[in-house]
């Protein structure tokens, strides 16, 4: 069975397993690494790799964080990304703030852009 690529360096991981201490940051990731001792994970990524070797607290603190950071700058990129997809807990957790900002949400030219990339991909049919 291939092993999954991780978008984490082994060191942020390494780091994380000894200090059992995270710094979670949204991209870019490079402006983050001058400003923390602590080397900066996606928390996305840092609760994919807390799945795939078996570290419920790395999960936890991740969705934790990914929970709290969630508002109607980034949440349509959240709901509909492959992290949402793949994990279920992930997206049931982005439900709440994207339907609490559904009003803002809504007349955002990112929300028409990614139901115009869905209907390309389904061949340009329409959704609705």
């Amino acid at each position: 069975m291939p092993v999954p690529k991780l978008a984490i360096e082994p060191f942020e991981v390494l780091y994380y397993l000894y200090t059992e201490r995270v710094c979670f940051t949204s991209p870019p990731m490079e402006w983050a690494k001058s400003f923390h001792l602590t080397p900066p994970f996606d928390p996305e990524e840092a609760y994919r790799v807390g799945d795939i070797l078996g570290l419920p607290k790395l999960k936890e603190k991740a969705l934790e964080f990914l929970v709290a950071t969630s508002d109607d700058t980034n949440i349509i990129s959240r709901v509909f990304g492959v992290y949402a997809l793949k994990y279920e807990e992930i997206g049931k957790h982005y439900e709440a703030p994207f339907y609490a900002n559904w009003n803002t949400i809504r007349k955002r030219d990112e929300i028409k852009q990614y139901f115009q990339e869905l209907e390309m991909k389904r061949g340009g049919r329409r959704l609705l």
